[in-house]
């Protein structure tokens, strides 16, 4: 059954982000990443966070508190910098199909077009903090 409605609520926006991240939980790619960075117990306030973090991307609303960009590049450096553009593909095609699969509409889009441009920002972000990369 195709989606018909839009992500209008924080509701919404909690159940995208939970469903979203038992997938990736369970990616190969992903998981032992993310399962090795958010402890068992940790998973429902880092929810709550992202879903934090996407009501202010989505609808302005000035509810994340957190350093996106210092926390990806500590999970890159305790990764020993391994990192690369193949986990963010990863990242954003979970995310588009996980979007398609709940939502439909202009905010739908919108959570898509975010999310591309920052997992290309995240990318740029960790890779400029390598230490190869340090002049």
């Amino acid at each position: 059954m195709l989606p018909e409605k839009d992500i209008e609520t924080r509701e919404d926006i909690r159940y995208l982000v939970g469903v979203f991240y038992d997938l990736i939980k369970l990616d190969e790619t992903l998981g032992p990443i993310f399962n090795r960075f958010i402890k068992a117990d940790e998973w429902d306030a880092h929810l709550e966070k992202l879903s934090d973090f996407w009501l202010s991307q989505l609808f302005g609303i000035p509810a994340f508190n957190g350093n996106p960009v210092k926390a990806h590049r500590n999970v890159d450096k305790e990764m020993s910098h391994s990192i690369d553009q193949t986990h963010f593909a990863k990242w954003l095609n979970l995310w588009f199909s996980t979007v398609n699969s709940l939502y439909k509409g202009e905010v739908a889009e919108h959570a898509k077009n975010r999310a591309r441009n920052m997992a290309t920002g995240q990318f740029l972000r960790i890779w400029e903090a390598r230490p190869e990369n340090q002049k």
